[in-house]
């Protein structure tokens, strides 16, 4: 008789999180270590973000950035969206985000055991509470693709296709992005934060 080989796991087996903006209040934020990160990005920073979902089931998201501190770093993005003071030319003390309320867009990929991803991170309104909004449509297909990797770096290949998908074009993208030199938009994007070149997206598909 064949070994029997059972599952080695490592997916995601939480609740479901359908799609769509969440309140979320940040609990934890850790150092994190990648060494094997491709672009050398090894010091990051894990978020912990807890919400409701549509049903009342309490969830936890943790996304993941490189620990960096700017006006245009992922990082300095969410101290914005925690409506957080800070001056992206001093330092910080991220204990400050605990306890702070935001407006997440998670999303979750159609792979078995894809975790649900934060895509985008906003200022609550004031004067609002968000609540959960599941997407308009009915096919997991037709949801918003993920295009910030587990890294917290931008997977280029799953951002065009899903460009495509929503009829832009390199041309279009240039346009929008105000790049006439066409070779560098590439060199643009992979400039720009992971957060905001999904916005351009988010932007298109009219989930903003």
């Amino acid at each position: 008789m064949s070994p029997i080989v059972e599952p080695s796991g490592g997916g995601y087996d939480g609740i479901e999180i359908p799609d769509g903006l969440y309140e979320v209040r940040c609990t934890k934020v850790e150092e994190r270590d990648l060494p094997n990160d491709k672009f050398g990005n090894t010091d990051k920073f894990q978020l912990t973000l807890a919400g409701v979902t549509p049903d009342d089931e309490p969830f936890t998201v943790e996304p993941l950035m490189n620990r960096r501190w700017g006006e245009k770093s992922t990082l300095f993005g969410y101290a914005v969206a925690f409506g957080i003071d800070a001056d992206p030319d001093m330092s910080f003390d991220t204990d400050g985000f605990i306890g702070k309320k935001a407006q997440a867009y998670i999303v979750t990929a159609e792979a078995a055991g894809s975790w649900p991803r934060v895509q985008t991170i906003s200022r609550i309104k004031a004067g609002k509470t968000a609540s959960a909004r599941s997407t308009t449509t009915t096919q997991r297909s037709e949801r918003s693709a993920i295009v910030i990797m587990e890294d917290g770096e931008l997977d280029f290949a799953v951002f065009w296709r899903e460009a495509r998908r929503l009829g832009m074009t390199r041309e279009s993208v240039a346009a929008k992005l105000g790049v006439t030199d066409m070779p560098d938009l590439t060199k643009y994007l992979a400039s720009m934060e992971p957060t905001d070149v999904a916005m351009l997206l988010m932007e298109s598909s009219g989930a903003t």
